[in-house]
């Protein structure tokens, strides 16, 4: 069993690690229980002096922003990347700290941000229709408990001929990807690629 996660600490004092190391059950998706264990350990390590004040809670807090530029399209990806974000979230709410988190849907990632298939060139997708009873609320648990912006080029929808209200009520498609992440980033976001 893997128990080795890489870390980059970033100069926020948040960190972010790369979950691909960490073992996963038959559907891909993180063991939570491990990630739980690694971080309080973590922690526990960084509270032992090795760590300047800001990581012990001391200091001026600042607000976590991160925006990830999503654009995979496997579905065998996608659910270890739900719990990725979920994760970020949870630590930061472990260590009540402010957070923000973005998320700037293009690539091959609209397909799971279409609520209905119908009228979409997605509604023949068997496996897709499958998958979305188990990541859509998934997504919306995100969007609504985690606070999670979801926000979709709105030019890709346009080029894909995905309807704006065939995708979940969470989801804006008011500018491109190249703008969202423009401005994301502008006001202070960490960018995170997920290709």
């Amino acid at each position: 069993m893997k128990k080795l996660i890489t870390i980059a600490l970033l100069a926020s004092g948040a960190f972010a690690a790369d979950f691909s190391t960490i073992d996963k059950n038959s559907d891909g998706i993180l063991n939570q229980e491990e990630f739980r264990l690694y971080q309080t350990e973590h922690m526990k390590m960084k509270n032992k002096g090795n760590c300047q004040d800001r990581c012990k809670g001391k200091g001026p807090r600042t607000e976590n922003k991160v925006v990830y530029d999503l654009r995979i399209g496997d579905e065998k990806k996608i659910n270890s990347k739900i719990q990725s974000l979920k994760a970020v979230a949870n630590h930061y709410i472990e260590k009540k700290s402010d957070y923000k988190i973005a998320v700037v849907i293009g690539g091959d990632a609209y397909k799971f941000f279409v609520d209905d298939l119908l009228f979409s060139p997605y509604d023949k997708d068997a496996e897709l229709k499958a998958l979305k009873t188990k990541i859509g609320p998934k997504l919306r648990e995100l969007a609504e408990v985690y606070d999670v912006n979801f926000t979709m080029c709105d030019v890709g929808i346009e080029y894909r001929a995905i309807p704006e209200d065939s995708l979940y009520d969470f989801v804006e498609a008011k500018k491109t990807r190249s703008i969202y992440l423009i401005e994301f980033q502008n006001d202070g976001y960490a960018y995170i690629p997920i290709h």
